[in-house]
């Protein structure tokens, strides 16, 4: 369940393998729905913790901020209909996730949807309005370059369209390659617990990419 994406020239390249939509466009008989996904909590998929991941309250918390801060992005695109609480098992971690679908009061725009959803809570902040004054500033001390961005494409010809969170990456230029993890900090957070999972993204991708 990942979506492999990437893009180089001779001097500069991404290539990666992220479990996360951001949206699709899915043609319904009348309508078009947009599908996405809100995906937050992460723990090791050998881990004892695995089978409490769904009831543990911290990544709960975690979870349903993105939950709602998506939803609030895409009520003015119109109706919104939330799934059922998933775990999304993956060869190396496992995440809560929340299946997210709204029946479109108009055509889509591709970069207009964009520019709504991205970052949502779990990349970026929340509340958004706030949290993205604190994102710029941050961003001037750490530059993720392109990891966390939206990435995708778009075919008019067969009405075809998807966008993913660039994340679960390698990015490299001619001097070096870095790889890019990222955790949810909450007010239950607890360091040692974040640092393991950052810890074990890295290792995932280095798994995923051979590195």
């Amino acid at each position: 369940p990942a979506f492999v994406y990437g893009f180089w020239d001779r001097t500069q390249g991404i290539l990666g393998a992220t479990p996360e939509l951001l949206f699709r466009f899915v043609n319904d008989e009348n309508s078009i729905r947009m599908e996405t996904m809100a995906c937050a909590a992460t723990e090791d998929r050998q881990s004892p913790r695995l089978i409490s991941l769904m009831k543990d309250p911290k990544e709960l918390h975690e979870h349903t901020l993105v939950v709602q801060g998506m939803s609030e992005s895409l009520a003015p695109l119109g109706k919104v209909s939330i799934g059922k609480l998933e775990l999304l098992e993956l060869p190396k971690l496992a995440h809560l996730m929340t299946p997210i679908s709204v029946k479109l009061d108009m055509a889509p725009d591709f970069n207009a949807i964009v520019r709504a959803l991205h970052p949502t809570p779990a990349l970026g902040a929340f509340p958004r309005e706030q949290g993205m004054k604190w994102l710029r500033e941050y961003q001037k001390k750490i530059d993720r370059k392109r990891y966390g961005a939206p990435v995708g494409f778009l075919h008019k010809s067969v009405q075809e369209s998807c966008c993913y969170v660039a994340i679960r990456n390698a990015q490299w230029n001619t001097q070096s390659i870095s790889i890019g993890a990222g955790c949810g900090v909450v007010a239950e957070s607890l360091l040692e617990r974040e640092w393991a999972e950052v810890k074990l993204k890295i290792q995932a991708i280095k798994e995923i990419l051979s590195l």
